[in-house]
Formats: structure tokens, sequence, C-alpha cells
């Protein structure tokens, strides 16, 4: 019997934060025929940090914003491992709303790639799991030097112990949802294999994702060190 679920590949990293290659992780993707939504609200424009774009849909974090507002004030700190059951509950409430988001910014049964937003939509994929097909990519990289990277933000300049205590405190919590949501299947890919070895990493990715292989020419041009080294520095 065929598998009717609709299919959704998860790009997040265990701090939650960003400058992990989630960016070019979901340009690849989308080179590879993946659905990157937007079709509603629209992509994230690129700039100077992101100059080939962030593939991060404007209305995602709106509304998990929206949703869990309760449990974390804008992302600056994450919740607590004891209030995982609540922002369960929470999702089931709020569950016709989400999906209301999926049908709008996605074209109707293509293969979705979204970004996790830190574990946030998680809760909602596993109330989904017997509707939806979910599979996850866990982006690593070394913690100083993500600090590093987040640290030549405008934003962040002066703010090292901020970023290094959120940093921390992401960390932990990611490793709480991941232990939690184990249902999921996981492919863990390493940053720098992804900006050095970029076709074999796309091939282990499309191989995960059962999708066909990205042309080498496509996914060296994407993913150059030189290029990818400058946009995730």
């Amino acid at each position: 019997m065929a598998d009717t679920k609709r299919k959704i590949a998860v790009v997040c990293s265990r701090s939650g934060l960003g400058r992990v290659g989630s960016s070019a992780l979901m340009g690849l993707l989308k080179i590879g025929g993946l659905d990157v939504g937007g079709k509603a609200s629209g992509l994230w424009a690129p700039n100077k940090y992101n100059p080939r774009g962030y593939f991060e849909i404007h209305g995602n974090k709106d509304c998990i914003h929206r949703i869990f507002s309760q449990f974390s004030d804008q992302f600056a700190t994450p919740p607590t491992h004891t209030q995982i059951p609540s922002m369960i509950k929470l999702a089931e409430n709020n569950l016709s709303d989400f999906e209301e988001f999926i049908d709008k910014e996605f074209n109707e049964n293509s293969f979705i790639a979204i970004k996790g937003i830190r574990f946030f939509i998680f809760p909602f994929l596993h109330i989904l799991a017997s509707k939806y097909s979910i599979k996850v990519i866990l982006l690593h990289r070394e913690r100083s030097d993500q600090i590093k990277s987040i640290l030549q933000l405008d934003t962040w300049k002066k703010h090292s112990n901020i970023i290094q205590k959120r940093c921390t405190q992401w960390h932990s919590f990611g490793t709480v949802m991941l232990n939690h949501f184990n249902e999921f299947d996981y492919l863990n890919v390493n940053f720098e294999k992804l900006i050095n070895k970029p076709v074999q990493t796309a091939n282990q990715i499309t191989k995960f994702l059962n999708i066909n292989s990205i042309p080498p020419a496509k996914v060296t041009k994407w993913i150059a060190p030189s290029i990818t080294r400058r946009w995730t520095r």
C-alpha cells in the first residue's frame, strides 16, 4: 500500500540559534525540488549576513510566537523541560492554526522543507505523526565557531556573555526536545562537512529523504566553501 502521508523535512540544530548553515541547507533542498514555502507571506529577504537568502517563511515565526508566547519571550530564553507536556497540549488546542499555516504557505501535496524554529514546531508534528511523514536534518556546528559567527552580527557584537549564555540554554533545551520527540527519523549533518564536502553530504541527505540526487555541479555552485564561509562566518 502506497504511503499517503505528506512528507516534511525539518531543518534545525541542537542549539536552536542561527549561524549553523540552515539557510544554506534549505537552499540546497529547494534545488533538490522541495517546497520551501512562502506562498502566502513570502520568505525573508536576503541581506548582508545571508546574501543568498534565509529560505524562512515570514509567517512561520509569527504563528509560533503567537501560540507559544507564554513559554518563551520572542525566543529569548527556552522553556523548561517540565513545560513540554503543556506545550503539546497547547499545540493540540491550536492545531487548526498550524495546519492552516501549512496549507496557505505550501503547494498542495508538495514535499515540504521547513526550519524547526528552535524545536517549537515539534509538538505539532508529534500530534500530526499519523498524517505527516517527518524527517529531521539536525545540523551540528562547533559551539565556539557558532558563537563567533553570531557575534559578527551588528545586533550582538557587544553581547558576548549573553550569546554564550543563550547558546548554552538553548543547547540544553534542544537536547531535552530531541530526547522527548525521538519518534522522528533523524540525520545528523556536520556544518564543516556540509561546506567542505558538499557533494558527499548532499548525497547523504537525498538518500535520507529518498529523493533524486542533486547534480554535483549544482551542489558545488550553491555550497562553495569560499562563498558559504562568508555566508556563515
